[in-house]
């Protein structure tokens, strides 16, 4: 065997081996509930109040199913509740900071929207404020590409 082929051979071994290895730890990885305290982690320190995330199961590459979703406010008020919530997104879009969902489906969705007076909506009390400074960066950021394509509710 040609010295380039037995390079080329044990490359392709090597890719093929990592290739299962990551599988295999994703799988694993989406079996625990690693996945949901990350999320409700990341929600919760960006929201004034309580954020409960049920199990997260699916493909994290492709489509995610979440069986529970829950906001509520500081008081302990419902704001936001859904059953099962499944979509499919494309994991180069959120390599991109667009958040594009398709086949959205969420069952038995609630939301309880509470007027306090003088333009004070439970929902906007819900975002706690940027601690940094505000920095005008050129581009697109988080939250500026928001879609929601074929959605059943």
């Amino acid at each position: 065997m040609k010295r380039r082929r037995l390079i080329a051979l044990i490359a392709l071994c090597t890719l093929a081996a990592i290739g299962i290895v990551v599988v295999v730890a994703g799988a694993i990885v989406m079996r625990t509930d690693i996945p949901r305290n990350f999320v409700q982690g990341l929600l919760a320190s960006r929201i004034n109040g309580r954020v409960y995330v049920g199990r997260i199961s699916g493909n994290p590459l492709g489509g995610l199913t979440v069986d529970t979703f829950a906001i509520r406010d500081r008081a302990g008020e419902l704001v936001v509740s859904t059953g099962r919530l499944s979509f499919d997104y494309d994991i180069r879009d959120l390599a991109d900071q667009r958040l594009y969902l398709r086949h959205v489906v969420a069952e038995h969705p609630h939301v309880h929207l509470r007027d306090f007076g003088n333009g004070k909506w439970n929902y906007k009390l819900l975002a706690k404020p940027s601690t940094g400074p505000k920095v005008n960066t050129p581009g697109r950021g988080w939250g500026d590409f928001i879609v929601l394509d074929s959605v059943a509710v």
